[in-house]
């Protein structure tokens, strides 16, 4: 499978998902994220949880017309794999999540936790979202074999793909004007950018279908 045991931790190289042939297209990641954050949210996980190293996860199929509305359709569950996020990355991408680099290093797990002080202003807006408690961004967390980590927000409609710290960004300001509401233009840019630290990228020419 392209990979090494190091005192019993299976540890996934750059090689191995530069290697792997994958399907799909870049949005089944955003999917996947918001599955796992709804799943989450209302089984009560606040900590959220661990992904498996060897099967893939059941996703619903999602349907997200254009806009930031979206459902599941639960009765059409998909196979989704961190695998194949890391692997329809960019080559310069995937080095990174994998080595930072210090080639020696490789990926040993990825979890989906929501990022701690933050705010998700794109969902408090929503009617759906009517709750007045203050929601959080939630990511997919990829650990490295030195016990280093890097915090990934794959998105719906952009090729790129933000970092943030892997502990959080503090405690986030609210729009002064409340929760989902709107401090003026740029309000969404704002609260979408804050604490971003690099960009990485998905490669469409990987994807096999």
């Amino acid at each position: 499978m392209g990979t090494e045991a190091e005192a019993g931790i299976q540890v996934f190289y750059a090689e191995f998902f530069l290697r792997m042939a994958v399907e799909g297209q870049y949005k089944q990641h955003n999917a996947a994220l918001k599955y796992f954050r709804e799943l989450c949210e209302l089984d009560g996980r606040r900590d959220g949880l661990s992904l498996s190293n060897t099967h893939k996860a059941a996703v619903a199929a999602i349907i997200h017309p254009p806009g930031t509305a979206f459902s599941f359709y639960s009765t059409d569950m998909r196979g989704w794999s961190w695998w194949e996020f890391v692997a329809q990355m960019d080559e310069e991408s995937i080095r990174y999540v994998c080595e930072d680099g210090v080639p020696s290093r490789g990926l040993v797990g990825c979890e989906c936790r929501p990022r701690a002080g933050s705010y998700d202003h794109s969902r408090q807006v929503q009617p759906a979202y009517s709750v007045r408690a203050q929601l959080r961004c939630w990511d997919f967390i990829l650990r490295r074999s030195d016990g280093t980590a890097v915090r990934l927000h794959p998105e719906w409609t952009k090729t790129t793909i933000p970092t943030f710290a892997v502990e959080g960004q503090g405690a986030t300001q609210i729009p002064r004007n409340g929760l989902g509401m709107s401090d003026g233009h740029g309000t969404f840019a704002y609260y979408r950018n804050l604490g971003q630290e690099r960009q990485l990228k998905f490669a469409r020419r990987r994807a096999s279908v």
